[in-house]
């Protein structure tokens, strides 16, 4: 893109130039020196300008808003740089550092961004929850779900608070609902919680 800016501009400077030739010819050479070739120069230096001023302040915004120089200089530390952006990191952070190497995650409503977490994680697509409240529909006891569980080796669930408890209050089975909380209370134990992401442990024993 650089190259072919280039030669476009070159293109139009060279199409100036033969204008202003044309131009020369009808002044008086003496009268002005250079002629409209200078007038040209300053009008093609103007436009490439322009067109770089956008692209000038869309840079420095984006140096404002990613402040590389706070971690180049080491005022932030790697974990607190990304932390600015990515706010479920202290939790994989917390997941990769204080469980076993054969733990496996069960993610609610992240999507597939597990990219900094180093254990076995399972993304959510959507079908996380309605999961849950499936077999809790079945046995409200909580035994299927658990077994479920245990049969796919998962020992974490990893949450965004904000979403699970906002589809927890619109779910219509209220019984459904209570049943839910009832079985995170007895079956599971929160061990981290930052950012609005929080990590639970099953009680698979």
């Amino acid at each position: 893109m650089v190259i072919l800016s280039i030669y476009g501009i070159d293109t139009i400077r060279l199409k100036l130039l033969c204008v202003s030739d044309k131009i020369d010819k009808r002044l008086q050479p003496a009268r002005y020196p250079g002629g409209s070739k200078w007038f040209a120069n300053i009008f093609i230096l103007l436009c490439v300008l322009y067109t770089l001023s956008s692209t000038i302040l869309y840079l420095h915004k984006q140096f404002q808003e990613v402040r590389p120089l706070d971690y180049i200089t080491g005022k932030l530390s790697r974990d607190e740089y990304i932390s600015l952006y990515r706010y479920e990191y202290p939790a994989f952070k917390f997941i990769n550092e204080h469980t076993l190497e054969n733990s496996k995650v069960l993610f609610f409503y992240l999507g597939g961004r597990g990219y900094y977490c180093d254990r076995e994680y399972i993304p959510d697509n959507g079908n996380s929850f309605p999961m849950l409240h499936h077999f809790i529909e079945i046995d409200p006891s909580g035994t299927q779900l658990m077994s479920f569980l245990k049969e796919n080796g998962i020992t974490h669930f990893l949450i965004f608070n904000h979403y699970f408890m906002q589809h927890m209050g619109q779910n219509q089975n209220r019984e459904n609902s209570y049943q839910l909380q009832k079985f995170m209370l007895n079956y599971t134990k929160k061990v981290f919680d930052q950012n609005g992401f929080a990590v639970f442990k099953i009680a698979l024993s």
